[in-house]
Parts: C-alpha cells; structure tokens; sequence
C-alpha cells in the first residue's frame, strides 16, 4: 500500500486490495480502495498513523460487535484522532513535507471555488461573538432546512451580496483558525480563468465535483503566500471521494495532482494541477479584487455563479457505477498518454 514494501503486508493493504478486486463490492468503495492502493504519493510515516488508525478502529469494533463501512470508518478515525490533536496535521512538515510545493512563486495566483450552499454547520456554530453583522444575520436559519432559502436570498439582492461575503468570510476565518486540518483543494488561477466564463456547474466538472442542484459559488483568487503551506494532495485528503485519482510515481511535485474532467474525461488540453492547504482566513479582497489576467477587471456575475436545478449523476443513482467506471478509464488512458514511461507498472485495468 502506498507503494512502500514495509507497509504491504499490514491487514488494511490485504484488505485494500481485496476490496479493489472484489466485483461485488459496491464501485465507489472499489476505486476509493484502488486509489490508497496505488498512491506512492503517501509518505511512509503518513502512511503508518493512517494504518495505525485503523487497527484501533478494527480493535473498537471488535468490543463493540458492530460491523461497518471499512473505508468510511478509517477515515472517521484518523480525522478524529487529528481533531483530537493525538496525529499531526496533514500539512505536517514532519509526515508530508515530501509533497510541499516549495518551487513554486509565492507570487503565483490560486483559485478557490467556494460553495456557499454548503456553509450552514461552520456558519452557525462561528456566529456567537459577531455582533457586527448582527443585520446580516438577523434571520439566519436555526435549522438546515432553511439556509438555501436564505442564502438564495441574500446571493439575489445585488446590493446586499458584498457585505453578506464579507460576513461569512470572517465568520469562516475565526472558525478555521480553530479547526484548520481540512484541506482547501485550489488550482493555479492560469489553468482555470478560461473557463471563468463557462457555467457554475461547469467549474465544478473541470474540477472533478458532481454539481449540487441550485448551489451557489464564489470564485476566490490569492497568492500562494497566504497559505502556510501549498501540497499535492493523495487519497487520504481526498478521504472517501471515489471521483479522485492518483498520480502515477515520478511526476514532480509542482505538477500537483490531476481532477479528473468529468465533462471532457478525453480532453486533449493540458491537465489542470490541483493542491491542497489548510484552511484559512478569507479576505474580502480574495473575491472583490479578482482581475483576468489582462488586467481586466471581473464584474459581479462573472465570479459568483448558481448552479443548474438539474440534479447531476449522484452517488445513489443506479447509473453512477457505471459513471464512475467510465470516467476512471477515461482518466486513466489520459494520464497513461501524458505521462508514457512513469505509468508503466503503475496501476493496472484490472483494479480501475
């Protein structure tokens, strides 16, 4: 597992793999297993806390009789054993410095596409002690059932959408400061402004996300010196998405990662890199100071954009297997072209 012969013979890399060749598997659990099995990108000691933690999970269920998602539940360990402050974040230099993009400019521009429909759990428990955007949140939902009705509202009236982003991204920064350990997933803004003016649901595909229904999106730009730290990301960022994909061993680490298209899995174009940092503070400016760039200025519309009502393939649709099936191919036949030599060997057809 992880491509580290130390780690091959621990019961979570037997599992692994059996999981990833098992037909009767369920194909999100399959891929997601594929991809831990396949991703040399994973430090070995990285890789050690990950396993460690799901041999206590193996030995809790044991005690307990129960019987659940293996996948699921050695990320839900891990991540609470680093909320819990007993494992080292994933930006550790100490785990996961191997992956630091450290030749890039800090002066290199980043795109952040935010989800704002998916705000309302960090909103709600950061809002005590913001007095000063007491009008903005006035009548903010105390239930979940009812943030897309005020978050549509509040992304509709046009004079109100400055300081209402500007509320939330300070609420956001006093919460993430807090609880940073979940990676912010950008790509550099080069690869990703020509497709600015494309739909909300198409920057979501470029980007390997299935769209939500009637979301609302921000696009946010800044320098790779406001982060702490930019990597390229692995599985374990990844956790149970079974829409990532590795990449194969050699490939520098400034080249980042690779989203998969889920519009144009075949795209001749160059593969957007993605990285990964912790959370942090966003500013205003990340969103209002937004330029193309030529130099021109952004309009409003043009970098906060909804999602269609159409609901895209979701996990639970019985043609998502065969969905996800196909864009791995695809994905994969475009790495094996891109890359040549560095994926011989790499990661067979059999366990796609």
């Amino acid at each position: 597992m992880f491509w580290n012969p130390e780690l091959t013979d621990h019961p979570l890399s037997i599992e692994t793999e059996r999981i990833a060749l098992d037909d009767r598997e369920k194909s999100e659990r399959k891929a997601v297993c594929s991809n831990l099995w396949h991703d040399h990108r994973v430090p070995a000691g990285r890789a050690r806390l990950f396993l460690d933690a799901s041999s206590r999970w193996r030995l809790e269920e044991a005690a307990s009789g129960r019987s659940r998602d293996v996948v699921e539940c050695l990320y839900h360990h891990y991540e609470t054993r680093i909320r819990e402050k007993k494992e080292p974040e994933f930006d550790d230099p100490a785990i996961n410095g191997g992956n630091e993009a450290k030749e890039l400019s800090p002066y290199l521009l980043l795109c952040n596409i935010l989800n704002l429909s998916r705000l309302f759990v960090p909103l709600r428990k950061g809002l005590p002690g913001k007095a000063q955007y007491e009008e903005v949140f006035l009548r903010f939902p105390e239930f979940e059932s009812g943030y897309a009705d005020w978050i549509e509202e509040k992304m509709t009236q046009t004079e109100e959408v400055h300081i209402t982003l500007q509320a939330i991204f300070d609420v956001l920064a006093g919460r993430n400061r807090d609880y940073p350990w979940q990676p912010t997933w950008v790509v550099p803004w080069d690869s990703f402004e020509r497709h600015l003016d494309a739909p909300a649901d198409r920057w979501l595909q470029l980007l390997g996300m299935v769209p939500s229904p009637n979301s609302w999106l921000v696009c946010l730009q800044y320098q790779i010196r406001e982060v702490p730290r930019l990597l390229r990301p692995t599985q374990i960022d990844a956790g149970t998405n079974s829409l990532h994909f590795p990449t194969p061993p050699g490939v520098p680490v400034e080249e980042g990662g690779h989203p998969m298209d889920l519009l144009h899995p075949c795209g001749v174009e160059k593969f957007p890199p993605e990285f990964v940092h912790r959370q942090i503070g966003y500013d205003i400016k990340f969103w209002e100071g937004i330029e193309r760039s030529t130099g021109e200025k952004i309009e409003t519309h043009e970098k906060l954009k909804k999602t269609s009502a159409s609901r895209a393939i979701p996990v639970t649709d019985p043609s998502f297997p065969e969905f996800l099936s196909a864009r791995r191919l695809q994905h994969w036949n475009r790495l094996v072209l891109h890359y040549t030599a560095k994926t011989d060997n790499w990661m067979l057809r059999k366990y796609l």
